[in-house]
């Protein structure tokens, strides 16, 4: 006999509750988004060549904006689903 458990509930922004973490996170945001104590920014610091400098520059740019997925990728594997896609023709465009 094969049993399965229900994913749990995780919360988020608003308090807000969501099985997906995708979901919830492209929705509403993280759960601590209004609270004094999250951090507004994450210092680091980056030791290496010029080469690896430059190349996590590059990785780095990335996280400033939305990570589109190429198109050929399924759609259950990307933040676009058919949740998403149900929800542009209420609200508009969710997914590019």
């Amino acid at each position: 006999m094969i049993s399965f458990l229900e994913e749990p509930s995780l919360k988020f922004r608003h308090r807000q509750a969501v099985a997906d973490p995708r979901l919830g996170l492209s929705l509403f945001g993280p759960y601590d988004g209004d609270m004094p104590s999250r951090p507004t920014s994450l210092p680091y610091v980056v030791i290496g060549t010029a080469a690896g400098i430059d190349m996590f520059r590059a990785f780095s740019a990335t996280f400033s904006g939305p990570i589109i997925p190429e198109p050929e990728v399924d759609d259950r594997l990307g933040p676009c689903s058919q949740v998403f896609k149900r929800l542009s023709t209420v609200n508009g465009p969710l997914c590019l």
